[in-house]
């Protein structure tokens, strides 16, 4: 019962998943098949305790080596230690839910501390059942760091902080096989200052508030078989648009449609459609992009899971004066349970960044891991991983054209 009812496990998740300055695929998709709660599954283990509440608070503590560091000139690698804690707490509720959480992840890097950094998230939400219908609202507050390893960023020697303000709501309507899901959402987006070649930057023209609405039509053929129609507008106000220069305000519709499946085996998610871009400014021409949302699952075995993401999209871009990116990405990654106390994981992924108006920008990253489960409440993790980026246009700014980095980290998982 409390693996369904709980609202969140940890949000650290948060930041990869949801509000992730950089590409990444995992936002894509939680925008499709949303939450409404910015949370994720409780997992196999469990809380601390059931009742009316649940709580669950985590601890990792890592060491290793991160090599290629954008702000090391002189040294290309350095010892890299991470302290993250997080609580999150819920209700165990069999009908309505209330949760809440909070996460700190702070980097340091022995030698470079213009490279540290401290990431924090903390969000609240909740969810009524109405009758067969479900209400849900929550609120998240970020603090996240882009730096050079992500696709599309600015060539910043030194990582650039971002604040986050996100609100949504949803409600879902069931009535028989037809499920209806309008939805709302607020985010604001600020940045903090840098500097590229020694030089300051001010990122404030990025600065800007995104309004989003839409609504998800789904039609049950068979359970877990649904045919989905996807309909979204989105007008984002840039706030700090610099004297001289053509504002990038602008709105967009979205239309999608596709199909969720599940045998059990095979999971299948897809949706394709299109977007029309409309920039307030004359100086920006009106964009029409095909998209594309999609991930399958494939559980051949009690042991192993395949899992691969696609996405298209288009996004904002970080340069000044560039209007925007056309975004693609690929993902394929495999778990597979080599003894019963034995995680094994590998994770291959490519991006692509189009800008808009020319230039261009790719990127590979692979990541292994091993996980040790000592016993219900610690793990031990080894990882690696290593990104490349490639073939930056002169056109694109600022842009970083090429970056090359890896990371090496052991690391200790608490979690009650």
């Amino acid at each position: 019962m409390w693996a369904r009812t709980i609202l969140l496990r940890s949000f650290l998740g948060l930041f990869a998943a949801v509000v992730l300055t950089g590409r990444g695929l995992a936002e894509l998709l939680t925008a499709l098949f949303p939450d409404l709660i910015p949370a994720f599954d409780l997992g196999d283990d469990p809380p601390v305790h059931e009742g009316p509440w649940i709580v669950r608070p985590e601890l990792e503590a890592g060491t290793g080596v991160a090599s290629s560091l954008p702000a090391a000139i002189r040294r290309r690698s350095a010892p890299e230690t991470v302290i993250a804690p997080s609580l999150g707490v819920a209700t165990g509720w069999s009908r309505h839910a209330i949760g809440a959480g909070v996460s700190v992840r702070d980097t340091r890097f022995a030698g470079l501390p213009a490279m540290n950094r401290t990431d924090a998230a903390i969000a609240a939400g909740g969810r009524m059942d109405i009758g067969h219908d479900r209400l849900s609202l929550s609120a998240s507050h970020t603090v996240l760091h882009e730096d050079r390893g992500q696709i599309g960023a600015v060539a910043a020697s030194r990582p650039i902080a971002v604040t986050i303000g996100d609100v949504r709501a949803a409600y879902t309507i069931a009535a028989g096989r037809w499920t209806l899901e309008p939805s709302v959402q607020a985010t604001k987006w600020t940045y903090g200052n840098t500097a590229v070649q020694g030089m300051p930057l001010s990122q404030s023209y990025r600065d800007r508030l995104t309004l989003r609405g839409g609504a998800a039509l789904r039609y049950e053929m068979a359970p877990k078989r649904d045919l989905i129609l996807v309909l979204r507008a989105a007008g984002q106000t840039y706030l700090h648009t610099p004297p001289g220069v053509a504002s990038l305000d602008s709105t967009a519709g979205q239309i999608l449609a596709g199909i969720d499946y599940d045998d059990t085996v095979w999971r299948w998610r897809l949706l394709v459609g299109a977007e029309n871009r409309h920039f307030a400014s004359p100086a920006y021409p009106t964009r029409r992009t095909a998209i594309a949302e999609a991930a399958a699952t494939w559980a051949p075995t009690g042991l192993t899971t395949v899992n691969a993401l696609l996405a298209r999209e288009t996004q904002d871009a970080a340069q000044e004066g560039v209007a925007g990116l056309v975004f693609n990405a690929v993902r394929l990654t495999v778990d597979h349970e080599y003894a019963r106390d034995l995680l094994l994981r590998l994770s291959l992924g490519w991006q692509q960044a189009s800008f808009f108006g020319g230039g261009s920008q790719s990127g590979t990253s692979v990541q292994a891991s091993a996980t040790k489960v000592l016993n219900r409440q610690a793990r031990v993790v080894v990882s690696l991983s290593q990104t490349d980026l490639h073939s930056a246009h002169p056109s694109a700014g600022s842009l970083a054209g090429g970056y090359s980095g890896g990371l090496a980290l052991l690391s200790l998982h608490l979690g009650m």
